[in-house]
């Protein structure tokens, strides 16, 4: 037999290049491979089998045989020669008898042959009884051999005990035996999927491996580029490394991948037979490879059979349905890029055919994406002439403008319905002056006002009408409508066409203020038939008028007969009906609702490329925010000052009104009245430039509020008088009531008797005509921040006996006692955790001053006894212990009448307490009279957190509740013994509430909130085992195990230090599990 050369670099695996990354899934895959009979890893070239193995390799206690396997070993005697040889490296004694085999055979090997070497091959592995790990990297060098596949077959049917053998192959197998073994469980695949990497692993390795700072949308955008390729990905990471910028990098992607289009023009396609190579450059112009588009454009009859080789082999190739195909985006890339350079004339040819086989299909996209190809510009304007204005109402509005950009202007001019399509897409996009300009464009291209030319000049019109409806522009649109209807008619426009033009000019007259007028233009629209199935309007014209149910009901009637928004969608502006229906929760109250269409309306905005649509999603958001329970100023701020931004960056000034008039109701809430009066003037400006005379009154009742949030009652009657004068024109019933109800407010607190009467007669008959009874119930937009401040003003009109079976209604609702007699007229806000602050009512930000300390004492006694009656003599034990009865006596006296004082500043003389009273010689707090106590909300939520099964609803109900636990509870009265007990209650419940929260992120595979919970534990106690556990469990699920075992440590300092005993053995075994935990390094 012919001397077999041993090469020793075959026997070692690819050297380790410093770049490590944990990979979970993975690592959990490859730490089976010793216990698993045969491992078969397959996938693509590039994507990192022989660096996992690799990595896996040098784990290993016990060291593996490796064979890198070449495409000269081919041959049954060379291959089994160094099979021998790579488990030589490791077990010197094994080998000799099957090398003697092979000497002894000469010549070709028989069948015969196969059987005695593999039987010689068996034996010695037995006899040899150490376990041997044989890794076979690029076994797919010797794949096409029919001894060797013959050899492993027979070795797989008689796998040795002691052997554990690992394919690794570009292609997988299609041997019986792979199927039998995997049902058998003797077998462990691990795929190309498997070998891909996720997104989070490509951010992991730009930051921690290669030291980068990459947005997380750069993340994204590399990792939809490479589709997990390893190679690919870390060719893009080198060019990052090197200085270059993602966008640069992205942008010039070709030039980045170079290396890589090197490597496989190498490695695949200079591999493949010239008939493939062939197939492969050609029918590189497809995006989606059939069997029937690649028989027509490439001119074959065979394309079926070579895509399902080319699958099987690999060759960077994915099906989807059926007999659909498509080649990786990279190596499509590759492909074409190699097949326009080397042959230009074939490359247009193909796309050419391309064009011609799509024209047959109906496929227009791909009939215009194929004659762009081919620099056909004349030909894509024509079709865009043809088909352009169905592209538009079907919604596909990028790949349509991504046509209209490479158009030249020359061919525009030929066909400018093309300027009108890319007009409507930039105005869909708040693209405006953009949009307006295209508009522009068709007049003056248009030679003269003709009959051919009507209907054009009728659209570039109404297109410029609609950037005005868009941003409420209402002066500026009326007169390009009426352009536009004088256009149509003369053209003999459909009478649907018509319609449309009359309910713009409908919702025109509603932007003004002129409800009446605007539904008598929509009679008009519908008796053209124009259904308003495709329009918001009447929905609208029923909020302008304050008919909010209705508004309500027409919109969620229109969500639920409207398919989801996966269809294609065109933007709306303000109209979209999420965008409607968060305002009209706002107005009603329902601030969770009003807060979920508002994101609804942010993530429709971002979806369809409108910033105008986001801006106005971010707008209602800060409504919605203002009216969550202890929501965040901060955060409603931020929302308005978002949309601000968005609209100043899209250059719609008009967009500007409403986020101001927002800021102007937070910054009067927070008592900060210069800004809030700014804000509202900058709104105002806005909307009576347009003359939109509805907004305008909006933005006067945030100027009211601020001034009556500062006292100035005088100044804010006379605003809401002229609201109201305005309402009555616009026709808005609903803001009627919000200035009667002020109006009523403001006599209240002047003592107005006749004034109080007038205007609560208004609020009380606008409420019930309206079922506006939310008002009462709930915070709303305009609404009072503290609804107790309602009670007195209902309790004034009983006695003045307005509307009284109405009041009867309403004191239900509110469960007000009729028997009361007085009524503080504000919630009696109490925090106790952290220490102990008292705000009066909803509208005050500063906390009471005590004018003792000890009355402040006395009401922290009372809130931990709260509803129990407390017992003169028990009071004087907890305060004054060694007082005598007497001292005691007139130091409570004192004391309780400073409290009163405190809580009920305007309390008329001998007259009862309504928060605290008296029973006998024992006093009772309260709590559920107009009190918010923000121990009762956390123990409520967290409690019914730790019970409930469902994960997310669970972890919504504990960061609720735990975000109220801001220290322990009176934290300001530590030596008060008669808090102790409920101090630790609370602590405890906190405890269990935070370990739970992180238990819940832990099976959310959220590991870094789950650490953040268990910091928040180990601060409030130390000796908490369950959070050093969760915490050591988490850093072990990101692959820092140092960190886990310095927690561990601290772990056994802490119990030893503070408790004097070991960690329990759940922790130690926690600790032994991530000490024995092997990691897998890939590059």
């Amino acid at each position: 037999m012919v001397h077999i050369p041993i090469i020793v670099s075959q026997f070692a695996p690819p050297a380790n290049r410093g770049r490590e990354v944990q990979r979970r899934l993975l690592n959990k895959k490859l730490q089976d491979i010793p216990s698993a009979p045969v491992t078969l890893m397959h996938g693509g070239a590039g994507y990192g089998k022989s660096t996992a193995l690799a990595a896996f390799a040098s784990d290993l206690s016990h060291t593996p045989s490796w064979y890198t396997i070449s495409k000269n070993d081919d041959d049954i005697f060379p291959f089994l020669t160094k099979v021998c040889h790579a488990i030589k490296q490791h077990h010197p004694s094994f080998g000799g008898a099957l090398l003697d085999e092979i000497a002894q055979i000469d010549g070709y090997a028989q069948t015969e042959d196969v059987y005695t070497l593999v039987s010689a091959f068996i034996n010695e592995t037995v006899r040899h009884q150490k376990t041997i790990i044989l890794i076979l990297d690029d076994f797919h060098h010797v794949s096409a051999s029919q001894e060797i596949e013959a050899w492993i077959l027979l070795l797989l049917e008689h796998m040795p005990d002691n052997l554990h053998l690992v394919l690794s192959t570009r292609k997988k197998p299609q041997w019986d035996i792979v199927t039998t073994m995997k049902v058998k469980g003797d077998l462990l695949e691990i795929s190309q999927a498997d070998l891909t990497l996720a997104t989070d692993e490509m951010q992991f390795m730009l930051e921690d491996v290669y030291g980068l700072t990459v947005e997380e949308s750069d993340v994204d955008s590399i990792s939809d580029l490479t589709e997990g390729w390893a190679i690919a990905f870390n060719m893009l990471a080198q060019q990052l490394a090197s200085g270059q910028s993602p966008s640069y990098v992205l942008a010039n992607r070709h030039n980045s991948l170079k290396d890589l289009f090197d490597y496989l023009a190498a490695e695949v396609l200079a591999k493949q037979p010239p008939d493939i190579q062939r197939f492969l450059l050609q029918s590189s112009v497809l995006d989606v490879l059939t069997p029937d588009a690649c028989d027509a454009v490439l001119l074959r009859q065979d394309s079926q059979t070579v895509l399902r080789d080319l699958l099987e082999r690999n060759v960077f190739i994915a099906q989807g349905n059926q007999d659909t195909y498509r080649y990786h985006a990279l190596f499509k890339a590759f492909l074409e890029n190699r097949l326009e350079k080397n042959d230009l004339e074939a490359h247009d040819q193909l796309h050419e055919r391309a064009a011609v086989y799509y024209q047959r299909q109906g496929a227009t996209d791909l009939v215009m994406f194929h004659q762009q190809k081919r620099g056909s510009d004349e030909a894509v304007a024509k079709l865009l002439h043809e088909h352009g204005m169905d592209m538009l109402a079907s919604g596909r509005l990028q790949a349509l403008y991504d046509m209209l950009m490479t158009v030249p202007e020359r061919y525009k001019e030929m066909y400018p319905v093309l300027y009108f399509c890319q007009g409507e897409i930039e105005r869909y996009r708040s693209l405006y002056e953009t949009a307006e300009k295209h508009y522009e464009q068709i007049i003056r291209i248009v030679p003269g006002y003709d009959q051919q030319h009507f209907d054009l000049m009728g659209l570039a019109f109404e297109g410029k009408a609609r950037i005005y409806l868009d941003t409420i522009q209402p002066d500026k649109a009326e007169r390009f409508i009426k352009q536009a209807i004088d256009m149509r008619e003369k053209a003999n426009a459909p009478k649907k066409d018509m319609g449309k033009l009359y309910i713009l000019m409908a919702e025109n007259l509603l932007n003004s203020g002129y409800a009446a007028k605007a539904e008598a233009w929509l009679g008009r629209a519908e008796k053209e038939g124009l259904t308003l199935e495709n329009s918001n309007l009447q929905a609208r014209i029923y909020l302008r008028t304050g008919k909010l149910a209705k508004a309500k009901a027409t919109l969620q009637k229109r969500q639920q007969t409207t398919p989801s928004l996966t269809h294609k969608h065109l933007p709306q502006a303000h109209r979209e009906t999420d965008i409607l229906l968060s305002i009209i929760e706002a107005f009603m109250g329902n601030a969770e609702a009003s807060k979920a269409h508002a994101a609804a309306g942010i993530d429709l905005g971002l979806a369809i490329q409108s910033p105008f649509v986001e801006a106005c999603g971010w707008m209602r958001m800060g409504h919605a925010v203002q009216l969550l329970d202890r929501y965040d100023k901060h955060l409603a701020r931020e929302c308005y000052e978002t949309a601000l931004g968005i609209m100043e960056k899209i250059n719609v000034s008009r967009g500007k009104a409403e986020p101001h008039m927002g800021l102007s109701i937070v910054y009067a809430a927070d008592h900060q009245f210069d800004q809030a009066e700014r804000h509202a003037r900058n709104g105002l400006q806005e909307t009576e430039k347009v003359n939109d005379r509805w907004l305008s009154a909006l933005i006067k009742v945030s100027t009211g509020l601020t001034y009556v949030y500062q006292g100035e009652y005088v100044a804010a009657q006379a605003v809401f008088r002229d609201v109201e004068a305005d309402m009555l024109i616009c026709g808005d019933r609903y803001i009627l009531m919000v200035c009667g109800f002020w109006q009523a407010y403001i006599a209240q607190q002047t003592g107005a008797e006749d004034q109080f009467e007038a205007a609560m007669k208004l609020f009380l008959e606008e409420m019930e005509a309206g079922d506006y009874d939310f008002f009462i119930l709930r915070r709303t937009t305009f609404g009072p921040r503290d609804m107790q401040n309602l009670v007195p003003m209902l309790m004034t009109a009983k006695q003045q006996e307005l509307a009284p079976y109405y009041l009867g209604k309403l004191f239900e609702l509110l469960e007000i006692d009729k028997g009361m007699t007085n009524h503080p007229g504000y919630t009696l806000m109490i925090d106790t955790l952290g220490g102990l602050e008292v705000v009066l009512g909803k509208s005050e930000d500063e906390p009471c001053q005590w004018q003792r300390e000890k009355s402040k004492e006395l009401f922290g006694l009372f809130i931990t006894n709260r509803g129990r009656p407390v017992q003169k003599s028990e009071i004087y034990d907890a305060l004054w212990p060694d007082e005598t009865e007497d001292g005691a006596g007139k130091k409570f006296k004192v004391t309780f009448n400073a409290l009163l004082k405190t809580l009920e500043p305007n309390r008329k003389a001998r007259e009862d307490s309504f928060f605290i009273t008296r029973k006998g010689s024992a006093y009772v707090f309260h709590a559920d009279r107009s009190c918010e106590l923000d121990v009762v909300t956390f123990e409520h939520m967290v409690n019914a957190g730790i019970k409930e099964k469902d994960m997310q609803h669970a972890k919504d109900l504990l960061e609720k509740g735990l975000q109220y636990y801001r220290g322990a509870y009176l934290a300001d009265m530590p030596h008060a013994e008669w808090s102790q007990s409920e101090r630790e209650r609370l602590q405890l419940l906190y405890l269990h509430g935070a370990e739970k929260m992180a238990q819940l992120f832990v099976r959310l595979l959220d590991f870094t909130a789950c650490i953040e919970w268990c910091e928040h534990i180990l601060q409030t106690d130390p000796t908490w085992e369950e959070a050093y556990r969760l915490m050591m469990y988490s850093y072990y699920q990101k692959d820092n195990r140092p960190q886990a075992i310095r927690w561990y440590e601290r772990c056994c300092d802490i119990l030893d230090g503070e408790l004097g005993v070991e960690p329990m053995a759940s922790t130690q075994d926690m600790y032994h599990l991530i000490i024995e935990s092997e990691h897998v390094r890939i590059d």
